[in-house]
């Protein structure tokens, strides 16, 4: 599922049975905005539109970038927020870079 980062896009979503997994790429802004072009606090607002207004089932997954968003504060910000926004209900996981197309400086 992809959304775009506003709750107009999340009111046509589809009521009951449905589950989105949602692809977090980083938890600080200059990140963020770098890596998407897209400011983080809408994402961030559209997750908590998700898991409070309705009745989808929100998994988020990190995709963890060697030195680029996976440095122990950034992951302790990032599962504080959601414990504290979202509720210790909303499943989090991790997945491991890898070099593929972008991004190919990376170490992985």
């Amino acid at each position: 599922m992809t959304l775009r980062h506003n709750n107009s896009a999340c009111l046509r979503l589809p009521g009951r049975g449905t589950s989105g997994v949602i692809a977090n790429k980083a938890f600080t802004e200059a990140f963020y905005f770098k890596l998407t072009g897209a400011h983080l606090q809408p994402a961030l607002d559209t997750l908590e539109y998700l898991v409070s207004e309705t009745q989808v089932w929100t998994e988020i997954t990190t995709l963890l970038i060697p030195g680029k968003n996976d440095s122990d504060a950034e992951l302790q910000a990032e599962c504080s927020w959601i414990r504290e926004h979202l509720g210790v209900d909303v499943p989090l996981h991790f997945s491991a870079f890898h070099l593929d197309w972008k991004m190919c400086d990376v170490q992985g």
